[in-house]
């Protein structure tokens, strides 16, 4: 019964950090949308392209502690991570693109790499990983 409550309060927790950086309509859109379609979102002043999937795995990085801070420049997503360093993040037809490294789909060790760890190293600059 314990775990069952601090699952719905942490799901409610990703809901308002959601409604909170980029609006109600952007928590319509996770629900509404495929998992992988296009949708527009509009966050501060600036429209960002992205997939329910991308959201969803950016709350679940806020969610673990990973992200400290988000908002969007340049039709992409800055990120501030715990170590405060800025991580871009867009979506387009290809994939996304996470500082420039291009990536077929997002996944959990992503998250790690990008967003909790230093990511300096990764040589894959032009690469589809």
């Amino acid at each position: 019964m314990v775990f069952r409550n601090i699952m719905i309060i942490r799901k409610v927790r990703k809901a308002l950090w959601l409604i909170k950086y980029f609006g109600f309509n952007a928590l319509l859109s996770v629900f509404t949308h495929e998992f992988r379609e296009p949708i527009i979102i509009k966050c501060n002043g600036d429209e960002v392209e992205a997939t329910p999937y991308m959201l969803r795995w950016l709350l679940h990085a806020m969610d673990l502690g990973y992200v400290k801070k988000v908002h969007c420049d340049d039709g992409e997503f800055v990120i501030i991570n715990k170590y405060d360093d800025e991580v871009r993040i867009k979506y387009n037809n290809d994939g996304y693109v996470i500082n420039g490294y291009r990536f077929k789909s997002l996944n959990r060790p992503l998250a790690a790499v990008f967003l909790g760890e230093e990511y300096w190293d990764v040589d894959a600059r032009n690469k589809i990983i």
